[in-house]
Parts: structure tokens; sequence; C-alpha cells
């Protein structure tokens, strides 16, 4: 979570129907903000950093009215170090804030190091603050039940798992389920579920769940793509904001449409029926070389345009190399690629995000990691 400096929050005005067919998820995939109906259905896109002239977006958060998307923007550049409240030791750690529903005003976050340097969640209110929970290692998420009556939280430490907590009781926490887990929330009109990452995707499992009575054998697989984290639920049914007449897009401000709004098709994502987070099935360099270009080996489940967004690699910082779309056919492919707006590839450390791209929708990245030694 801290090799990421998060900065600005962005705000996203989306379309939510009148009378939604399906509750949403809000969730991180790659660099980018998108949503599903909760059952894991209709994979879409909402936000991707580009338009918004950002490097990564990420920690998103449904705010209460339900409309708009908050998240933070994103650059390889090391921590963020921010002055704490007074109630934290001076300098540490602040990410993930998380705001209360029933109380827009407060909000959790990850990353108070109080009394010492133990680790704890903060609750921040104006000049108000608390630490109600405290661990032996910094917690990876933290969000709210829908009335404000609890927290849920993934610790890390001695005790790695999901726990709820009471703000005003933290004495008498729940373990809900054991294990290193990414970040959580509740889901469900009645909070009945608790949404949690683990391994690159997203989960659901019953809010009623102890660890003494729930494992992964009762919680469901809602994504497959990995790459997934922050889940973050609404009652209402999300869809990707447009520009229209007179609408504008604002670098890092608010995106609204004065004509309407986008609907992609439902179906896994897209795509004239096809799952576009199942389309690339195998991904990887067949070979790699300062004279001959890049390789690609590809297993597709139908014929795509495929987007190739290339990066150079120095330790942890990332460069942009440029795009390259190519079209492949279905099954086994091999796609060649030898310069990216007439730059060669040379030695070094390179890292590309694939895409698959049906009816104007894309898909999932694919990250692939790879060097160019010759």
């Amino acid at each position: 979570m801290h090799g990421v400096r998060w900065g600005l929050v962005v705000v996203v005005a989306l379309a939510a129907g009148a009378h939604p067919a399906s509750a949403t998820i809000v969730y991180k995939h790659a660099n980018e903000v998108w949503a599903m109906n909760d059952d894991g259905s209709d994979q879409r896109q909402l936000a991707t950093p580009a338009p918004l002239g950002m490097e990564g977006l990420g920690n998103p958060h449904v705010a209460p009215n339900g409309a708009t998307v908050m998240f933070g923007s994103a650059s390889q550049e090391g921590g963020d170090i921010t002055h704490a409240p007074s109630a934290c030791d001076d300098e540490t750690f602040l990410a993930d804030p998380s705001p209360n529903p029933a109380n827009p005003a407060q909000y959790a976050y990850v990353g108070c190091a109080g009394g010492g340097g133990t680790n704890a969640i903060g609750v921040t209110q104006g000049a108000t603050h608390t630490t109600p929970i405290i661990d032996d290692e910094l917690q990876r998420g933290v969000a709210w039940r829908s009335d404000g009556g609890r927290l849920v939280v993934s610790e890390k430490g001695t005790e790695p798992g999901i726990w709820t907590y009471g703000p005003a009781d933290p004495v008498n926490p729940s373990d809900v389920l054991n294990g290193d887990f990414g970040d959580v929330s509740f889901s469900g009109s009645g909070n009945e579920r608790i949404l949690f990452a683990s391994g690159g995707d997203i989960w659901s499992i019953p809010a009623s769940c102890t660890a003494a009575s729930c494992s992964m054998a009762n919680a469901i697989r809602l994504t497959s793509s990995s790459g997934n984290d922050h889940p973050s639920w609404t009652s209402a049914a999300l869809r990707p904001p447009t520009t229209g007449g007179g609408g504008t897009t604002g670098g890092g401000g608010t995106t609204t449409g004065g004509g309407g709004t986008s609907q992609p098709s439902t179906g896994g994502g897209g795509g004239g029926g096809v799952d576009l987070a199942a389309l690339i099935q195998r991904s990887r360099v067949g070979s790699a070389t300062s004279r001959g270009g890049l390789t690609f080996r590809l297993q597709l489940a139908a014929p795509a345009t495929l987007e190739f967004t290339f990066q150079t690699v120095k330790g942890r910082k990332r460069k942009k190399f440029g795009t390259v779309r190519r079209a492949a056919g279905a099954g086994a492919s091999s796609v060649a690629i030898k310069k990216v707006s007439r730059k060669k590839f040379k030695k070094g450390k390179y890292r590309t995000q694939i895409r698959a791209i049906a009816n104007g929708q894309k898909g999932p990245a694919k990250t692939v990691n790879f060097s160019v030694k010759h």
C-alpha cells in the first residue's frame, strides 16, 4: 500500500438508475476504477487515469449519495508521509480514507501510529480524533457499515484476517475470517456480507461468519482476472459518465455529461456477448531483443483487438514508453511488435499491460514483465 504515493482525491459523477436492477461493487482493477453487479456479472470500466492526467487510480469509495465515486491518484515515487493529528505520532503514513455513510464528515483511515509507534486505525471528524483500533502491524484497509455502527478491518500482524469492531467499543472485536487478505468492505442492503480482496480477486463472505465457523470454502469469488482490490458497495446501478452537450471533463475535478450517459452492453462486460475479462486466456513474451523487437504468445477465446501499453522500469520507477494496437484471432496467436511510435526496445526492463477491446469496451489488463537483454 505504501510503495505508491496517493495524492489528489478525484470525484467522478456517475449515472445511477432510478430503479436499479442490481447493486454495484466498485473496485480497483490494475490502475483503473471498475464496477460490477454485486453477483460479479457485467464487469465494466468506470474511470481510467489518462483522461484525468494521472498515472494511476485507486482506493475507490462510493460516496453516501450513491452516485459518485471518490478515489485517489497515484505516482510511483515512494510513500506519502503526512503530518498526522496530534493523537498520532507526528509523521506517519495516512491512507485509505473511508467516509462514514451515516456521518459523511467522519472518516476512518489506515496508518495512525499512536502511543510510541503502535499501528492503529484512526477516526477523525474536524478537530476530534480517536484511535479505536490498535494492532502490532499496520492494517491493510478499513470501511464502515452503512449505519456507521461498525468498522471492518483487514489486519496483518500476529492475528491476520478480517475483523469487525464497534467504534465506541473496540475491545470486543469479532474475528470473521483468518488469513492474509487485502482491502475490505460491507455489502448488501442489510450489511449481510463482507467483500474482501484475496489473491488479486474480489470475494464475498457472509458477515455473520466467525473464524471458528467459516473458511474460504464459504466465500464466493466474484472476479477471476487478477489485479483487483479495494471493493466498495452501493445499492445504485452505476454506469460510466460521458461528456454530452456542454459536458466537461476536469483534470482532477468532476466528469459530467450534459447530454446523456454511456450504457455498456451487459453479459460479462460487453463486447457483443464476449466476456472481456476471460478473453485473453494466456499472455507471455516469446522473445525480446533490441534488434528483433518483441514476440508475444497469446491464447484468445475469440478474435479481438489487443492494446499493448508499455512502460520502462528502473527500480521502483516506471516511465511511459508507448501504446500499440494489433488484431489477433481466436486460439493461439503470435503478435510481433518491433517499434512503438518509432522507438526501438533498448536493453533494459519493461512492463506491458495487454487489454482486449470489443464494441468500444476494454477488458481488464493482463500484466507482463520482461527484459530486453541484447
